[in-house]
C-alpha cells in the first residue's frame, strides 16, 4: 500500500511540474499585454480660459505621434521622447464646470483614462488707449471693454463699471448688460468713458484713472496726459493738450523743461475752457527726459486739484534705408556685404544681402558713406543723407569684369576642348560655363567678386567626367589673364618588373585602375615585354592602383596619386627569368639543390673509387 501511495505521489508530483512548466511556456509565448497611455501629471487642475496646462505622461509607441483633447476636443498633439510626454495646452473657450483631459496613442489607436480639468469664470476690464508712445489727452474719452470667460452657459451678465481719477472722485455705470454666454461660456460688451457715466464724470486731469468691474472681480487702469505721445524724434511735434480753465479771459502758462532748464514757454488764452499748445523739436535737441506744464497766468485763475504736468522722451530717431545690389542685368547679387559708416567714418553697421540682393537698415538721421564689398573687396563707396523717419531706396550695380582663361595640358600644350565652367567660390552653382576652342581658350564676364574655376574632361574610358585642375580666382579689376596648369593630363605611366635578380620579367599581366568617386573602374591591362616594361600613354592623373600578376598570381600591388609621368617599379622577389621563363624561386633553389646533391655525390663515388685503387696499388707495390 505505502508503494501504491508512493507512485501516486509521483504522479502528482509529475503532472503538476508538467501544469507549471505548460503554464510558463504558454505566458512566454502569448504576446505582452499593450499598456494604456496614461497621464501621470497634469498641472493647474483647474483655471479660466487661456490657462496654459502642462500634462506628463507616456504613450505606448515609442516615439509615436500623440494628441491631448480637452473635452473630446483636440488641443495639442506632438511625437513622444521614446514613450514619454511632457507638453502643454491652453484652455479653449468652454463654459464654466468640470471638462476631460485625455492622452491618445495615434498608431496604437488607444487613450489614456480621463483626468478631471475645472474651468473656472474669470472676469476682464480695459480701456480702449491709443498705441504706445501715444497716449490719451485732457479731455478725450475713452471705450471701456469688459468680458467675461468661462461663465455659466446661455447667461447674460451685468457689469457695474466704476471709474475713480486721479483726484479720487469715483464715477460709475450699472447698465451695461453683455452679450448671451451662448455655449462658449464668454460675453462681452462695452461703454464710452465719460459720456456714459454719471453727469460730471470727465478725463480734466493728468494722471492715471482706476477703472473696476462690479468693485473687485475685475481692476485696470488707463493714463491720460498733456502731450499726445510719450516719446518724440527730433523734427517731430509735441502737441499739447489741457482743460477745464474756464475762468473769464484766463491765460495759462505752457512750460517745457529739460535738465533744470527753461527750453519752451507759451502764454495761452483758454478757449471755452481748453488750451491748446505746440513744440517743434529742432534737430539738434537733447535726448533725455523732458517735462511739460500747465499753470495759470490770470489773478483768480483756475487752480486744479491735481497739477497739469507730464514727462516725455526724445529718443533717438530712425530712418530706414533699403539698399539693393544687382549686376548689369538686375539680377540680385546675394551675400554682398553692406557696410554704413558715419560722418566719422566710423563703422554703424553692416549688411549682407538676402537673396533678393536687398539689405536693410535703420539708422539715426545724419550723413553716411554706403560701401559696397562682395567676397571682402570693396566695389562701391556712396554718400547719402537720411532726414529723421524717412524711408530709402537705393540701388547699387555691381560691375561686370572680363575673365581670360588659357589651359593647358602636362606637357604644357593648349587644352582643346575641354570644359571650363565657373562658380561661386562658396557654392557649387554654376555661374557661367562652356569648351576651350582650338587654341585652349575661352572666355567668361562675370560680376565682380571672387569664383571656382574647374576644367573637366569627359573620359571615354572611365565613362565619367573628371576634374583636372581647381582654381580660386579673385575677379576684382575689368580684365583679368589666367593661365590653368592641368598636370594631371597627358601623362605617361610606365611599369617595369624585375625578377629576384634584378631581371627583366617578360610576360607579366599589368592591370591598372582609377579611382572614381568611391570606385576602382579599370583602366587598362597588358603583358610587360621582353624589357619586363608596360606602358601606358597620354592619360588623367589621379589615384590609380596597379596590380601585377604572373603566372595568374598577384605578384604585387601598389596605389599612388599620378600627377606627373611616371615609371612604377616592381620587383617580383619570389621569382627568377631563367632562359625567358618565369620560375619561382624555391622552384629555383630546389633544382640547384638536387644538381648540388648530385654533383656531390657523384665526386664522393669518384673519390671513393679513386681512393680504392689508390690504396689497392700501394698494396701491391709492398709486396
Amino acid at each position: 500500500m505505502n508503494r501504491n501511495l508512493s507512485k501516486k505521489g509521483k504522479t502528482t508530483a509529475t503532472f503538476i511540474a508538467l501544469l507549471l512548466m505548460t503554464t510558463f511556456i504558454v505566458s512566454l509565448l502569448l504576446p505582452l499585454a499593450t499598456a494604456t497611455p496614461t497621464i501621470t501629471y497634469i498641472a493647474p487642475d483647474s483655471g479660466s480660459v487661456g490657462t496654459t496646462v502642462r500634462v506628463v505622461g507616456e504613450i505606448d509607441t515609442p516615439n509615436g505621434s500623440y494628441v491631448i483633447y480637452f473635452d473630446e476636443e483636440k488641443v495639442k498633439n506632438g511625437t513622444a521622447v521614446e514613450r514619454a510626454v511632457n507638453d502643454t495646452f491652453v484652455v479653449p473657450h468652454h463654459p464654466k464646470g468640470n471638462y476631460s483631459v485625455t492622452l491618445h496613442d495615434s498608431a496604437a489607436n488607444t487613450t489614456s483614462a480621463l483626468v478631471s480639468f475645472e474651468v473656472e469664470t474669470a472676469y476682464y476690464i480695459r480701456a480702449i488707449v491709443p498705441t504706445s508712445p501715444g497716449q490719451l489727452q485732457e479731455g478725450e474719452p475713452t471705450e471701456i471693454w469688459v468680458n467675461v470667460t468661462g461663465g455659466a452657459e446661455n447667461t447674460r451678465y451685468w457689469a457695474n463699471l466704476t471709474i475713480t481719477d486721479p483726484s479720487g472722485a469715483v464715477y460709475y455705470n450699472d447698465t451695461l448688460q453683455l452679450t448671451n454666454t451662448t455655449s462658449t461660456g464668454h460675453g462681452w460688451g462695452n461703454r464710452t468713458y465719460p459720456t456714459d457715466f454719471s453727469t460730471v464724470a470727465h478725463t480734466n486731469y493728468t494722471g492715471t484713472y482706476e477703472i473696476a468691474f462690479n468693485k473687485t472681480l475685475a481692476t485696470e487702469s488707463f493714463f491720460i496726459g498733456l502731450t499726445n505721445a510719450t516719446e518724440y524724434n527730433r523734427f517731430q511735434v509735441v502737441d499739447i493738450r489741457a482743460t477745464n480753465y474756464t475762468q473769464p479771459n484766463e491765460y495759462v502758462w505752457v512750460n517745457i523743461t529739460f535738465a533744470g532748464r527753461t527750453i519752451f514757454s507759451e502764454n495761452k488764452l483758454a478757449v471755452g475752457g481748453l488750451i491748446e499748445s505746440n513744440w517743434k523739436i529742432p534737430g539738434n535737441a537733447s535726448y533725455g527726459t523732458y517735462n511739460v506744464t500747465v499753470t495759470n497766468s490770470t489773478t483768480s485763475g483756475t487752480i486744479k486739484p491735481v497739477t497739469d504736468t507730464q514727462k516725455f522722451t526724445i529718443v533717438k530717431a530712425f530712418a530706414t534705408l533699403q539698399t539693393r545690389i544687382q549686376d548689369i542685368r538686375g539680377q540680385p547679387v546675394i551675400d554682398a556685404t553692406v557696410e554704413a559708416y558715419n560722418s566719422r567714418m566710423e563703422l554703424v553697421d553692416s549688411k549682407y544681402t538676402n537673396r533678393d540682393g536687398w539689405a536693410n537698415f535703420s539708422l539715426e538721421a545724419g550723413s553716411y558713406t554706403i560701401k559696397a564689398r562682395r567676397h571682402s573687396f570693396l566695389f562701391n563707396e556712396t554718400f547719402i543723407e537720411l532726414l529723421a523717419l524717412s524711408w530709402v531706396n537705393m540701388t547699387i550695380t555691381c560691375p561686370t569684369y572680363t575673365m581670360f582663361v588659357h589651359v593647358l595640358d602636362s606637357q604644357r600644350l593648349s587644352l582643346q576642348n575641354v570644359q571650363v565652367a565657373a562658380y561661386e567660390w562658396n557654392g557649387s552653382v554654376i555661374v557661367r560655363s562652356g569648351y576651350t576652342n582650338d587654341q585652349g581658350n575661352i572666355n567668361f564676364s562675370l560680376t565682380f567678386g571672387r569664383y571656382k574655376v574647374k576644367v573637366y574632361n569627359d573620359s571615354a574610358v572611365l565613362g565619367h567626367e573628371v576634374v583636372l585642375n581647381e582654381t580660386m580666382i579673385d575677379l576684382i579689376n575689368p580684365e583679368l589673364s589666367i593661365i590653368v596648369y592641368c598636370k594631371i593630363f597627358n601623362i605617361d605611366l610606365s611599369v617595369k618588373a624585375l625578377d629576384f635578380f634584378g631581371q627583366p620579367v617578360p610576360n607579366a599581366m599589368v592591370e591598372i585602375e582609377r579611382k572614381v568617386g568611391q570606385e576602382w573602374l579599370k583602366v587598362d591591362s597588358s603583358l610587360t615585354g621582353l624589357n619586363g616594361l608596360a606602358s601606358l600613354n597620354s592619360i588623367v592623373g589621379g589615384d590609380y592602383r596597379i596590380s601585377i600578376y604572373l603566372e595568374g598570381k598577384l605578384a604585387g600591388i601598389k596605389q599612388l596619386y599620378l600627377d606627373e609621368s611616371k615609371q612604377i617599379l616592381f620587383t617580383i622577389g619570389n621569382y627568377a627569368v631563367i632562359g625567358g621563363y618565369p620560375v619561382e624561386t624555391i622552384q629555383l633553389i630546389t633544382y640547384a639543390s638536387i644538381v648540388l646533391l648530385v654533383v656531390v655525390f657523384s665526386l664522393a663515388l669518384t673519390y671513393r673509387r679513386l681512393l680504392r685503387r689508390f690504396l689497392r696499388k700501394k698494396s701491391e707495390s709492398e709486396e
